[in-house]
């Protein structure tokens, strides 16, 4: 679907896990190759064959961000446009088109979070207090939380609230609430973010 090829050596009807990993390596080899270049990050054919769930969910979100935030339009058009130097292209669709996807995503966000009066910048230090994610699901589906971003931010100022510890239990609050209601896996845990200088990423 991505490059029109025929694929000769591609097994339809896999049966051995030899035959599953070929299949994936192939796939892995067109993917990240110029145009497209989606970067694979800890994960291998076997880590698919053997259903590694959070490492393919990983991949694809990677894909998303390449095939759907990144428009194939873009990728093709950036092709054609550099066809003389694909070095260049290369580096332009795997550097501002990454920077660009991030872009989208926070765009995204703040149009969900807008009607509630709140602005994102970066996927960290604006995500690690749980506020922003409250916000998103509360968007989405209302009825798992009731209470918006309005009456959190109250509560903060009333309270004079600065307390790591209460950011990190609401942060996991509206995660696990995330992962049990609307059934988006937990890719990352709290730890993960930005709480002692180093970045999330």
């Amino acid at each position: 679907i991505l490059t029109n090829e025929r694929l000769l050596s591609l097994n339809l009807k896999p049966t051995s896990r030899i035959q599953k990993i070929q299949n994936f390596n192939l796939a892995f080899s067109i993917i990240t190759r110029y145009p497209w270049s989606v970067k694979l990050v800890n994960i291998s054919a076997e880590d698919c064959v053997g259903s590694n769930l959070k490492l393919i969910l990983g991949l694809i979100w990677s894909m998303i961000l390449r095939f759907q935030i990144n428009s194939t339009d873009n990728i093709k058009s950036s092709s054609n446009n550099n066809s003389s130097d694909p070095n260049n292209t290369k580096s332009e669709i795997s550097g501002s088109g990454n920077l660009n996807s991030k872009r989208d995503l926070l765009k995204w966000c703040n149009e969900m979070l807008r009607p509630q009066g709140y602005e994102v910048i970066d996927f960290n230090e604006c995500f690690k207090d749980g506020i922003a994610l409250t916000g998103l699901i509360h968007s989405i589906s209302p009825n798992l939380i009731p209470h918006d971003i309005y009456s959190i931010i109250r509560n903060k100022n009333k309270n004079n609230e600065n307390n790591i510890k209460e950011d990190k239990e609401r942060l996991e609050s509206v995660m696990n609430t995330a992962a049990k209601e609307l059934r988006i896996p937990l890719l990352i845990d709290v730890e993960d973010f930005n709480w002692d200088g180093n970045s999330l990423g």
